[in-house]
């Protein structure tokens, strides 16, 4: 397993530091058959390990260019419950109940500490995980959200949105708040691990170097010039406090890829990568806005129900797809892919195909 990992590690950062001279890191996924348990989630930490271990079988089963972890999945509860935000659930996960229901009460707020909110939970969680996880799968703690995420939650995205025009200075101070707690629960979490912030993999397996997973889904709701004041200038204080870039996500549509995105994130120096649906197509096509600039993991890698109605015919047609996209992507770099199979087994045949078709630098 150990020249795997190298192997794997070597290959993300080739790809990121955009030196894979055409070759595609690919991450291959197939159905757990655990579904998530939200009734006990923040309370047991079995809940948790429960869908890391079938997930993290699958991996080591398929073996594609995915690292074993396993992950500590606190959704975006870490900073927005220290500040006192309250979670519930139902059957399709949390529920995030609006804090701050008038501005005066942002006045007696301030930097909590490392046992507030779901802190000792995330520790507990942790420490289960250390149990059970086996040797050499790497533990991921909760992933960052940006200051914007969590202020949107805290306030009601509609009213916070609302307040970037009516009450700048008061999302301004809010957000000045949640980037340092942000920046608290993330230095105290990679203590408690006993490890620094850097080199990191994320959770589903991508070894980013020194760049952390950053959650970032508001940015989509804002214009460009919000984007730079409202979220990026705290992205980049949220990096300085942490001494470390981010490999950003936010969630797009085939027929909406948030373009008007990408100039602001291009630009920012704290963000010199994404992971999210912006599709290997979208990223060849536009690849002088990329190169060198951000680098993308994207999650449509094609695979499923659109390549045919059997695994033969689904994997043929990748094979032609792979072909065809990696002869135009020859000299290019900057790009890893996930895609979805529908068992274990037709995930090992499709990595095959595509490992047997890359050539990756020397």
């Amino acid at each position: 397993m150990d020249d795997w990992i190298a192997r794997t590690k070597r290959r993300h950062q080739l790809c990121l530091n955009w030196q894979s001279e055409g070759a595609v890191a690919l991450s291959f996924h197939a159905p757990t058959g655990v579904a998530p348990d939200w009734s006990r989630w923040f309370q047991d930490p079995q809940a948790v390990l429960e869908g890391e271990l079938a997930a993290l079988r699958n991996r080591l089963a398929i073996g594609s260019d995915a690292l074993p972890v396993a992950f500590v999945n606190f959704t975006a509860a870490v900073a927005f419950s220290m500040l006192g935000g309250e979670v519930d659930f139902h059957e399709n996960g949390p529920v995030y109940h609006p804090l701050i229901t008038d501005w005066s009460q942002l006045d007696g707020m301030t930097v909590p500490d490392e046992n507030a909110g779901l802190l000792p939970q995330v520790r507990a969680t942790i420490d289960h995980f250390r149990q059970h996880v086996p040797a050499g799968v790497e533990i991921i703690p909760p992933y960052i959200h940006t200051p914007l995420n969590t202020a949107a939650l805290l306030r009601g995205a509609a009213d916070f949105y609302a307040d970037l025009c009516l009450e700048p200075e008061r999302a301004h101070r809010l957000l000045e708040l949640v980037t340092e707690t942000a920046a608290v629960a993330a230095r105290h979490l990679f203590a408690y691990l006993g490890r620094p912030a850097t080199p990191y993999t994320n959770q589903v397996g991508f070894f980013l170097g020194d760049l952390l997973h950053l959650s970032d889904d508001c940015c989509v709701n804002l214009s460009p010039d919000f984007i730079r004041e409202f979220d990026l200038a705290y992205v980049e204080r949220l990096a300085e406090r942490l001494g470390a870039r981010f490999c950003t996500h936010y969630c797009v549509l085939p027929r909406d890829p948030a373009i008007h995105c990408l100039e602001p994130m291009c630009a920012c120096p704290a963000t010199p990568a994404i992971i999210n649906q912006t599709t290997p197509e979208f990223f060849l096509e536009h690849y002088a806005q990329f190169e060198g600039r951000f680098a993308l993991i994207s999650q449509s890698g094609p695979y499923g129900r659109q390549l045919g109605a059997t695994p033969r015919e689904r994997l043929a047609n990748f094979r032609l797809w792979a072909e065809d996209f990696l002869a135009r992507f020859r000299g290019k770099s900057g790009l890893m892919m996930i895609c979805h199979a529908p068992t274990v087994e037709e995930a090992r045949e499709a990595f095959a195909i595509w490992d047997d078709l890359s050539c990756w630098p020397s």
